[in-house]
């Protein structure tokens, strides 16, 4: 996909949106980082059962990163106007459950400063298995996915995330 295209569904998402600009921006690239090839392909990787289970999943991943990549930007009460900003859009997905959402949610707030420490003897970052670890202890039985195309993809999901919401990137107007 090339910038310009990029520009356009970030600004069709953005203009979609409502809210301070921060919200706007968060549900944008969420948005756009749900709409992703590399997600649809590995998702139908997974049973008809499991891959909303895995997609709710990764929503939580999605928000948990925009709250990490914000937290340090914005007060608490903006901070908390962009979580549910994110995950009211989130809810306009067919597959998307509040319920199964919230169970997930917390789990993944709890794997994924985990995720970041990195692997116990490498050091290496790869939070594709806490994202569905975090399916889990939530309660549903997902398999452990090992796709390391994927896995990559996640990272720079990571950081572009990161990269997009750091301080020069998101004005306060």
């Amino acid at each position: 996909m090339s910038p310009s295209e990029l520009e356009q569904r970030f600004h069709k998402h953005y203009t979609d949106a409502t809210g301070p600009v921060a919200r706007r921006n968060a549900i944008a690239i969420a948005m756009m980082e749900l709409e992703d090839p590399a997600l649809s392909r590995i998702a139908k990787r997974f049973s008809a059962a499991d891959e909303p289970i895995f997609l709710t999943a990764y929503q939580a991943f999605i928000l948990w990163l925009l709250v990490y990549s914000l937290h340090s930007h914005l007060p608490a009460s903006e901070l908390q106007e962009v979580t549910i900003g994110v995950k009211s859009k989130f809810a306009t997905f067919a597959y998307h459950k509040p319920s199964i959402f919230e169970r997930i949610w917390e789990h993944i707030q709890d794997l994924m400063p985990i995720a970041l420490r990195g692997g116990s003897q490498t050091g290496v970052v790869y939070p594709l298995p806490h994202i569905i670890q975090a399916a889990i202890f939530a309660g549903y039985q997902l398999p452990m996915l090992v796709d390391h195309e994927f896995g990559m993809h996640v990272l720079s999901v990571m950081h572009r995330v990161a990269y997009t919401l750091g301080s020069d990137a998101n004005p306060k107007t």
